[in-house]
């Protein structure tokens, strides 16, 4: 005789019985040690999106799993954190008024930019504040951080995907091969002098650093002065750009040159590494015709 089969369970039973956990079953405590595994900010995005129940503890530990999570995911975090806290410490500095900036209180928020850094290796970034985060605080915080980083990373991309500019010299020789993270790194000490808005202050930040940091910077200076394509240097903040007094029909009539400040620190990186060629070449950069990349000496522009 054959054996009698079991009963296979119903359709109602099956949905009563728990055969797995769910992940918002898990306690706060090891949802939070999920957030702070993850590699990319994107992550925390899809993973909020889940349920308001991780959207809610990562609105409250969102301090807690920045200062985890943004260090892995950015290649240059430190010299990013260096670079916003430097230009946190500007906006109190009054640089409309037609005293020089005394260079002291340059090198005090310099100073504070690195020590800014080697707390956040410690205890994280947030670990210097007492009290509650606010949220929003947070936020800006990321925002301005990852906005640098993704200039890092969008110039380095260009330099590694070797994209060119029109017209270029044919003296000014390509830069040297640097790593991907070297160039972002280097970009944003570039971006430090850049926000220092004093040549004394710049010098002496020069001064400071290493042989070998000075060289990577004088590749980076080289590529974003000469090599990299106008708009690009725009989108950066590398150029400023202008409308020409009279614009030819039946295009856009827009011309860029070096932002003063950004010239000024490749000078600067010039001189330090011993390059006074590219040096002088830095001294003289006319306006060029976004459209056309053809230059201008005339200085006749139009702010508007």
């Amino acid at each position: 005789m054959s054996r009698p089969q079991k009963a296979l369970p119903s359709a109602s039973s099956l949905g009563s019985r728990h055969d797995a956990t769910s992940i918002t079953d898990l306690a706060p405590e090891l949802l939070l040690q999920i957030y702070q595994h993850l590699e990319q900010s994107c992550d925390i995005i899809a993973l909020n999106s889940t349920s308001q129940k991780m959207c809610s503890i990562w609105r409250l530990n969102a301090h807690l799993i920045s200062d985890v999570v943004l260090p892995r995911a950015i290649d240059c975090y430190d010299s990013a954190l260096e670079l916003l806290d430097i230009q946190q410490g500007m906006q109190g500095v009054d640089l409309s008024s037609p005293e020089p900036i005394p260079t002291i209180e340059l090198r005090e928020i310099q100073q504070q930019g690195k020590t800014c850094v080697l707390e956040a290796r410690t205890k994280g970034y947030w670990g210097r504040f007492s009290g509650n985060i606010p949220y929003q605080a947070v936020l800006d915080h990321n925002k301005g951080i990852t906005s640098i980083a993704k200039k890092a990373s969008h110039a380095s991309s260009l330099f590694e995907r070797r994209v060119l500019a029109d017209g270029i010299p044919p003296p000014l020789r390509y830069p040297a091969h640097i790593s991907r993270e070297v160039f972002s790194a280097s970009f944003c000490r570039l971006y430090i002098l850049a926000t220092l808005e004093s040549n004394k202050a710049m010098a002496s930040c020069v001064y400071s650093m290493g042989t070998k940091e000075v060289e990577e910077m004088l590749e980076v200076a080289a590529y974003l002065a000469w090599w990299c394509p106008d708009k690009d240097k725009v989108f950066l903040g590398v150029s400023c750009r202008s409308k020409k007094k009279w614009q030819q029909v039946g295009r856009s009539a827009w011309q860029c040159r070096l932002d003063s400040r950004w010239q000024q620190a490749f000078i600067e990186v010039c001189k330090d590494g011993g390059d006074s060629p590219l040096a002088r070449h830095m001294g003289h950069n006319p306006w060029r015709d976004l459209f056309t990349g053809e230059n201008d000496d005339s200085g006749e522009d139009d702010d508007s």
